[in-house]
């Protein structure tokens, strides 16, 4: 139960990671934050008071959210939460990082793991797609975890070098993860969370959406401990940037 209400809790528009963690430490628990006094909760956690008015609507949703996480688990997807061992080491340990982050597929990102994010343009050169997938395809084949967006272009082709490879490759959608395995497990997605893992911050079912994309960066950014620009133009460039710099 206390593992649905983290995802209820999670779930309140305009809770973030701070303010979640502010709740935990006020109340020990997530269940226990959604059954608080609300004005106790707007205090103690610096809650904007329509934050705090969304906390009882949320407690309400836990019964419900605990049959969806045991129909979700029998799919091979998984609520991760902070406090659990296979919640990816390099993440945890950044500010951003999401209180529940779903996840499917047998990847371990612990922090002996090696880690190594690949990311450029959509639209790349014949030259840089080659060159993406062979960087993906040399890394995956050392042994390196090969992180990326599952966009097309530099991503894809990093994916798909590290399929080839037949080394470890994990996937960060800008979107739920059944959405993005809508296609089928002979898509992409489908092959990464085979061959590696797929995550995302955002519950299974939502859809992609532009901001949903750039606040993706962030935790490919926090998976891994380099990152490797391929080909990045314009807006695409500014993007691949931040996921550099954030990775320092």
């Amino acid at each position: 139960m206390e593992r649905a209400a983290w995802v209820a809790l999670s779930g309140v528009r305009g809770m973030g990671p701070t303010r979640f963690r502010r709740l935990l430490d006020a109340f020990g628990d997530a269940r226990a934050a959604l059954e608080a006094d609300p004005e106790e909760v707007e205090r103690v956690g610096d809650l904007p008071e329509p934050v705090a008015e969304g906390l009882p609507e949320a407690a309400r949703q836990v019964e419900q959210l605990e049959q969806e996480l045991a129909s979700l688990d029998e799919m091979g997807v998984r609520a991760l939460i902070w406090e659990d061992e296979e919640y990816p080491a390099r993440l945890l340990a950044s500010s951003s990082a999401p209180p529940v982050l779903w996840w499917s597929g047998d990847a371990v990102l612990n922090s002996q793991a090696r880690v190594a994010a690949v990311v450029g343009s959509r639209e790349a050169s014949p030259a840089g797609l080659s060159e993406a997938k062979a960087t993906g395809k040399a890394l995956a084949g050392a042994g390196v975890v090969v992180v990326s967006g599952l966009a097309a272009g530099v991503d894809a082709a990093a994916h798909e070098g590290a399929l080839e490879a037949e080394g470890p490759t994990v996937g960060v959608c800008g979107c739920g993860i059944l959405t993005a395995l809508m296609r089928g497990r002979e898509g992409l997605a489908g092959r990464v969370a085979e061959g590696g893992g797929l995550c995302s911050e955002l519950m299974p079912t939502a859809p992609l959406l532009t901001r949903t994309l750039y606040a993706r960066d962030r935790i490919i950014a926090a998976l891994a401990s380099a990152v490797i620009v391929v080909e990045a133009r314009g807006r695409e460039q500014r993007g691949a940037l931040c996921i550099r710099r954030s990775a320092r």
